[in-house]
């Protein structure tokens, strides 16, 4: 790859920087993007974001998500609906030209994540995560009660043919009526494919109404 560390910075690579920034080494990042670490780093004071995971103990949303084999609005769904600690924090504020009046904006600030305020609402909230799929070690300070709930996840999900049980129909209700998840999200969690979530709630929908006829 061309040196490029005299050049200029495109949104991606600073998005690339921003997302890796204290998880990735500095020659790892540079290495990605074909500059110097002198040059990420020297990027990453000027941007004031330098080491900011390992610094302030906080992860991104996309960072969180990684380690919990889920996607990044998974993360998102969970902050919004379901109570997950997570706050924005001024590491940086891009301000970005409004094309049509010149105007300039502040770019809205991303949320960051407290691994010990996680652990903590996690624990009161297991059923929304498959743990089986999480690697161990994933995230630090690991719980005691985590190795236990990965067996219980790895016998409960991970034969996707395996016969719903009452609490996986219960469960399933739910998320999808009650919480309003969307099924591919449902399926995810519980380690089923979309389909068999959709045949499910249908059965679960003709015997509800066979009770009630």
């Amino acid at each position: 790859m061309a040196d490029r560390n005299c050049k200029h910075w495109t949104e991606e690579e600073i998005e690339y920087l921003e997302t890796y920034i204290g998880s990735l080494s500095m020659s790892a990042i540079a290495q990605k993007l074909g500059r110097t670490p002198e040059a990420v780093l020297s990027k990453a004071e000027n941007l004031g974001i330098a080491n900011t995971r390992v610094a302030s103990g906080l992860f991104t949303m996309k960072q969180l998500a990684e380690c919990l084999c889920v996607d990044g609005k998974t993360i998102k769904r969970m902050i919004d609906n379901h109570g997950l600690p997570a706050s924005k924090r001024d590491f940086r504020i891009r301000r970005v030209k409004n094309g049509r009046n010149g105007a300039v904006n502040v770019k809205p600030l991303s949320y960051y994540i407290d691994i010990k305020k996680f652990w903590k609402w996690a624990e009161e909230h297991k059923d929304l995560f498959n743990w089986n799929k999480v690697p161990q070690y994933a995230l630090p300070f690991e719980p005691d009660w985590l190795e236990e709930r990965r067996k219980e996840d790895y016998y409960r999900w991970a034969n996707k043919r395996k016969a719903w049980t009452p609490e996986q129909d219960e469960q399933l209700w739910r998320m999808y009526y009650q919480e309003n998840m969307q099924q591919k999200d449902i399926a995810e969690i519980m380690g089923r494919t979309c389909i068999g979530v959709q045949r499910r709630l249908k059965r679960l929908r003709d015997k509800k109404l066979l009770v009630t006829s």
